[in-house]
């Protein structure tokens, strides 16, 4: 059974590792066609898991659709990883997206992730499904920016953080769209419907607006990106100044 960093979990953390190092060897000197072609198949593997989520439960009545969409900042890598592969041109908002937030929701998922301990075991929907595509957002994340030689400009780190909030604000009207028309009471996409559950974070929804039906924990949540956004803004600027420039492909 799974548990917090029990011989499952650590098992999964290194399985990422592995696969990292598998994929990287496997497409590193090969075409820039192919190296597209088997990250976005990678994607692929994760937008399964995502989708089999959403009809898991169809079973039950077509409200059970809304139960499960990918509209978790992680499961929003399924769209936003095509977009940065496929796209050409210059992207530099985009590709410091992928830097900035498609590496790092991931990576607390793996460490931390909201599954219920000694329920679940390791083949389950529940941990196979929330191990490997967050470990497959960070390699394809990571092999994108390596094999397109991107290394983005630490400048103007606002212009990510408002896509993020953009994207936070969407979400959190859909969350009170479901909730105010009882098509999903305990939406929570993003989070912004209510905190996750630790002691902090409920705190601070509370003096954040979380008493007001229509606020709940967005600004939570943006107070919690704009942290995000400012912490990667540090490391990346303290980082990109040992290099010469190379603006983002």
């Amino acid at each position: 059974m799974y548990a917090y960093f029990n011989y499952i979990h650590i098992l999964y953390i290194i399985l990422f590792f592995v696969l990292l190092i598998i994929f990287h060897r496997l497409l590193k000197g090969k075409s820039l066609i192919v190296q597209k072609i088997v990250l976005l198949l990678l994607v692929a593997v994760s937008a399964f898991f995502e989708f089999s989520d959403v009809f898991r439960y169809l079973e039950f009545g077509t409200k059970t659709l809304f139960y499960n969409l990918p509209l978790f900042a992680c499961d929003l890598n399924i769209f936003i990883l095509p977009l940065a592969i496929l796209r050409t041109g210059r992207k530099d908002t985009l590709n410091k997206f992928v830097l900035y937030y498609v590496t790092t929701g991931p990576c607390f998922t793996l460490l931390i992730p909201e599954i219920s301990e000694n329920v679940y075991t390791w083949y389950s929907n529940e941990i196979l499904g929330t191990f490997l595509p967050h470990s497959i957002y960070i390699i394809v994340a990571i092999l994108y920016l390596k094999f397109n030689h991107i290394r983005c400009s630490p400048s103007k780190p606002y212009k990510v953080l408002s896509c993020m909030l953009v994207i936070l604000t969407i979400v959190h009207i859909f969350n009170l769209i479901l909730i105010f028309t009882d098509i999903f009471p305990d939406a929570n996409y993003m989070f912004t419907g209510k905190a996750p559950p630790m002691a902090w974070a409920n705190i601070l929804a509370n003096a954040l607006g979380y008493r007001n039906k229509y606020i709940r924990s967005y600004f939570l949540l943006v107070l919690g990106y704009t942290l995000l956004t400012t912490i990667a803004f540090l490391i990346h600027k303290c980082l990109d100044k040992n290099f010469t420039h190379v603006s983002c492909a």
